[in-house]
């Protein structure tokens, strides 16, 4: 049986790597010492929804954004709105018809290492038939 998660992450990675080097794009939040801007496929959370058709999924998926180029947010968010715009377009992957049905953009500070980071967290909510 094909997952939606699996699927929604496959989708998700090849659309981010249009814009995003594939060499920036994790599936796994990565140590020190690597290259900014790093973007970071995270949570995934999926529900069951039974429509007159038979079963479909809800999916929330996080995607988080690092940069520590702290002073340029407007370029950072550009970044972001950028990939949502992307993923907006597309409807259909690998069998599946999905929709997005929101999205949610956080931007704040990070002191989590020596340098000050943007991270920034794009909240998508699928639909999927």
């Amino acid at each position: 049986m094909k997952s939606p998660i699996n699927d929604i992450i496959k989708f998700t990675r090849k659309t981010l790597a249009e814009i995003v080097d594939e060499k920036h794009i994790y599936e796994y939040l990565p140590g020190l010492g690597v290259e900014y801007p790093i973007v970071y496929i995270g949570e995934c959370f999926s529900n069951d929804i039974r429509t007159k058709w038979g079963y479909g999924a809800a999916v929330t998926m996080r995607i988080h954004f690092y940069s520590d180029e702290y002073t340029k947010r407007g370029s950072f968010l550009e970044l972001i709105n950028k990939c949502l715009q992307r993923i907006k377009e597309t409807k259909k992957e690998n069998g599946y018809r999905f929709s997005l049905k929101d999205s949610h953009i956080q931007v704040m500070g990070d002191i989590s290492t020596e340098k000050l980071l943007l991270h920034g967290i794009l909240e998508l909510d699928f639909s999927f038939l």
